[in-house]
């Protein structure tokens, strides 16, 4: 994915919204190649979706957010399952590229929309998928002025999720190279999609390209934490959710949340929390 480049948001106009929906999926469709006069938002619902633009390769999953570039020929990759909002757009005051890799005094106070996103909070999703509802039926609404308020709600989503997006790197700007930002926020986002499967050092530095003790390092300064300290709080936090239905043997937890080996996941549990997994209630 391409973690470097993001768009300078204009402040003076509204967005004119060509299309906005709702769209489900399934094979055996295949986006077909194009390459679009105007800007298009894809928000993940569920499922995986497969697209190129360019030479850039994206897999979007559940809560990752794109946005296309008008300049560039975009296709789909191959078929798969998947539903999306999408919402197409022309903005009279075209937005500006920048890039992460040297940012400039302009790019660092102004309003930043990353080309690539994954909303990782419950916040940012509680917030987020209702104005994307908004539009879309505001959007599709025969009201007087609709189209008007749609524009209006998609000028207030891109805004959160820049500030979202700037809030997550403020802390680190001093500290974590502007390009490795994109790549920590992804990277969180995937241990919280993750959390079931084995997660190891190694298969998270082929996934990102970064060696994997210099993650680990950047990951620490930009959330606190190291990367298999916020794996486990994960995994610790499931679990709990988990048990507290009442319908998981220990057994079960420990697999559904990561742990082969039911002794280790009780042993982690127990002093995670104080109690083992069978007194949790």
């Amino acid at each position: 994915m391409n973690e470097s480049i993001g768009f300078i948001l204009p402040s003076t106009t509204l967005p004119t919204i060509s299309d906005a929906d709702m769209a489900h999926i399934r094979p055996p469709y295949v986006h077909f190649k194009r390459q679009s006069e105007e800007y298009i938002l894809y928000v993940i619902r569920s499922g995986e979706l497969y697209l190129t633009e360019g030479n850039t390769e994206y897999t979007l999953k559940e809560n990752d957010v794109l946005l296309l570039d008008p300049s560039h020929v975009h296709f789909g990759r191959k078929s798969s399952k998947c539903q999306f909002y999408y919402v197409h757009f022309h903005w009279s005051n075209a937005l500006a590229t920048c890039s992460f890799d040297k940012p400039s005094g302009e790019v660092s106070n102004a309003c930043v929309f990353p080309k690539f996103y994954h909303l990782t909070s419950h916040e940012q999703i509680a917030r987020i998928l209702p104005l994307l509802k908004q539009l879309v039926e505001s959007f599709r609404s025969r009201n007087d002025y609709a189209k008007t308020i749609a524009s209006s709600i998609l000028v207030q989503l891109l805004f959160e999720i820049s500030w979202d997006f700037s809030k997550g790197v403020a802390l680190s700007d001093a500290l974590v190279p502007f390009k490795v930002q994109a790549t920590l926020n992804d990277l969180k986002g995937y241990l919280e999609q993750n959390y079931e499967s084995e997660i190891t050092g190694d298969m998270l530095s082929d996934l990102y390209h970064y060696h994997f003790d210099y993650l680990n390092r950047e990951y620490k300064k930009w959330t606190g934490e190291t990367i298999f300290s916020c794996l486990k709080r994960i995994r610790m936090e499931r679990a709990k959710q988990l048990l507290s239905t009442g319908y998981y043997s220990v057994e079960e937890v420990a697999r559904k949340t990561g742990y082969k080996d039911t002794s280790y996941f009780s042993k982690v549990f127990s002093a995670a929390t104080g109690v083992t997994p069978g007194r949790w209630v």
